[in-house]
């Protein structure tokens, strides 16, 4: 975000070295389960609300911190256009984010770039490469959004939400996703 604050102040050579920086970090968390955890904490004071309930409102308020991530798309498509260094970087930091993110939704923010700055270049193999793992990794969220979208049950278990929210903090996504689908069978199971 440090691109985007040099950016605004008029600074392109500091924006651009700052992009170059973040994208050789090896970990891109926008802290989303973290958010999620506190207000979910902070929602569980308010007794009147079921789990369900407190749940949605958990990750409608993590989703919007998180989005202030999409700015910097929007920035790397604005100065992208005109600007080879900055589309360079762009892209950089899209493929550093795609690999290194903790959450599927900033790997699919740096497919997004990556596409978005390809789309600018003459490079139609890169672009059909960056669209083809977009649309795998969209694919492997919608089976899990069905999944996760039958188990009505699984909403009222505070406990199991307890699991998933510390293991997404401590070992990303993808593991929740894992223990998650092997405990929700488990629970199902016994129903």
């Amino acid at each position: 975000l440090r691109a985007l604050q040099s950016d605004r102040t008029g600074n392109r050579t500091e924006a651009v070295d700052h992009l170059r920086r973040a994208a050789t970090s090896k970990d891109f968390d926008a802290y989303f389960m973290r958010h999620m955890i506190l207000f979910d904490q902070a929602l569980r004071a308010w007794p009147q609300q079921s789990t369900p309930e407190r749940f949605v409102m958990t990750i409608g308020f993590a989703a919007g911190v998180a989005a202030q991530n999409v700015d910097i798309l929007a920035t790397c498509r604005q100065r992208g256009a005109s600007d080879l260094e900055w589309r360079h970087q762009c892209l950089q930091f899209g493929s550093a984010m795609e690999r290194h993110a903790r959450t599927e939704m900033t790997s699919l923010l740096g497919l997004a770039m990556q596409v978005a700055m390809l789309e600018l270049g003459r490079d139609t193999d890169a672009l059909a490469e960056a669209r083809a793992r977009r649309e795998a990794r969209r694919a492997h969220s919608r089976t899990y959004d069905r999944v996760t979208e039958s188990i009505d049950s699984l909403l009222e278990n505070d406990r199991f939400w307890n699991e998933y929210f510390t293991l997404f903090v401590n070992d990303g996504e993808e593991a929740a996703r894992a223990w998650g689908d092997q405990r929700a069978g488990e629970i199902i199971l016994k129903q």
